[in-house]
């Protein structure tokens, strides 16, 4: 029986094996070999101290190689010890990652073919299946986009929806509530892009208006440009028109002088309306239809809500009762209800000599209007004074309505009140209210 056993000198701990050298065979070599067993003399230490040298000389080389690296690259790149300019390199690493006009793309909605063609946007068309124009054209046709009358310069559009929001403090310095046309919806309000979508097609030269929109300038740059909030101006015409998203209705606050009010008007109603039916036919919008309105002037509410026409009658369904819980409905045979004393004033300078007869048609108290006349002022100034008792509802409110347009305008033409049926139709054509009974 053969008795196996190790051998005492060889030392099996990782440290001390030493590594076999790749041993490549000649032809015809067995590529067996039986194992070398260590010689007794053989000091176990040794192999550990050759393979230890023979490994650190490859990190060696390799640091050297580094080493040689590194300081090439020194050598041909200055170094900047300061931690603020490496910061700022960097920062402006970031901003050449933007392609050229990103910064008038964001801040004005401005956008040219030349940005669109940047070599960053490349991977987004495939020649000959899509390319940067089949884009224009798509976002043309999606109302995303709105060409701009440029004579000087290159081609440039206009996209609203990238614009940022108004603030609630400029919103109001810009536009009042009362005053502007209101562009109400039969479903509680507007669907969603249609804001934007107008914006781009009254402004675009194909929108079929007889006379081109542009973006109001104020050097060189638009005054009121916000997702929500943009300024138009006719060239036609002097003055602006804004256009207001309140998110439940439209408003329109058209700007101008009064020779041209009247057709201006006419021009805007025609381009708000027949835009927003082009934006639901392209958008896909069946139901939900606009309608003309006012902001309601009858509120019992702190938000501003519209009030519209139906059967000849302002109709508004968003007021609340006394308690603010129930949803009532308020039908009113006037059109405009007035607070504006002097402008009331200066409607009736014509028939200001008839005052206590147009006092007595607005259904003021005989004895109120007595007083008035004891106080022995000139006839303005009994005007002033009987028109003021006027808006205060010093009368019967619930028998004849609050103070409106229409119950001045019928005031003025009865035969025993002002009786003066030409005045009356000027102002009821100026106020756009029924003519006088």
């Amino acid at each position: 029986m053969f008795e196996l056993r190790e051998p005492e000198e060889e030392d099996e701990s990782s440290d001390n094996i030493k590594p076999k050298e790749k041993h490549t065979p000649d032809v015809g070599e067995k590529t067996t070999e039986p194992l070398e067993t260590p010689s007794d003399d053989s000091n176990p230490s040794e192999p550990a101290s050759d393979s230890a040298s023979e490994s650190s000389e490859v990190p060696s080389a390799a640091g050297e190689e580094s080493s040689e690296t590194s300081s090439a690259t020194a050598a041909t790149t200055p170094v900047d010890p300061s931690p603020e300019k490496e910061m700022s390199s960097g920062e402006a690493a970031d901003v050449d990652l933007l392609p050229p006009g990103w910064q008038e793309f964001m801040m004005f909605g401005r956008i040219t073919k030349e940005f669109l063609e940047d070599q960053r946007f490349c991977s987004h068309y495939k020649e000959g299946v899509f390319s940067c124009n089949d884009l224009i054209h798509l976002l043309e046709e999606l109302l995303v986009f709105a060409r701009l009358w440029n004579e000087e310069g290159p081609e440039t559009w206009f996209m609203p929806s990238v614009l940022r929001h108004i603030s609630a403090s400029d919103m109001e310095k810009r536009c009042s509530s009362a005053g502007g046309l209101v562009v109400d919806f039969t479903d509680g309000g507007p669907q969603s892009g249609v804001f934007c979508s107008l914006m781009s097609h009254v402004l675009s030269p194909e929108n079929h208006s007889p006379y081109s929109w542009k973006l109001h300038l104020s050097s060189q740059e638009p005054s009121c440009l916000y997702r929500d909030c943009i300024q138009f101006e006719v060239p036609k015409y002097p003055g602006s028109v804004t256009f207001v998203d309140r998110y439940e209705y439209f408003e329109v606050h058209v700007f101008t002088s009064k020779m041209w009010e009247k057709e201006l008007w006419g021009h805007v109603r025609k381009a708000v309306f027949g835009g927003i039916e082009t934006v639901d036919e392209t958008l896909g919008y069946s139901e939900n239809k606009p309608r003309p309105a006012i902001v309601c002037p009858r509120t019992h509410t702190d938000r501003p809500h519209p009030a519209y026409i139906q059967d000849k009658e302002w109709i508004c369904t968003s007021d609340t009762n006394q308690f603010g819980d129930l949803t009532t409905q308020f039908l009113w045979n006037q059109t405009t209800c007035i607070k504006d004393l002097f402008s009331v004033c200066s409607e009736l300078v014509g028939v200001a000599h008839k005052w206590k007869k147009v006092g007595l048609a607005l259904r003021l108290d005989p004895d109120l209007l007595d007083r008035i006349e004891a106080e022995k002022n000139d006839i303005k100034n009994n005007l002033l004074e009987t028109l003021k008792e006027w808006l205060k509802k010093s009368y019967d409110t619930e028998s004849f309505g609050d103070p409106s347009w229409k119950l001045l305008v019928d005031a003025v033409a009865h035969p025993f009140g002002g009786e003066d049926r030409a005045l009356a139709m000027e102002i009821a054509a100026k106020y756009n209210v029924p003519a006088p009974q």
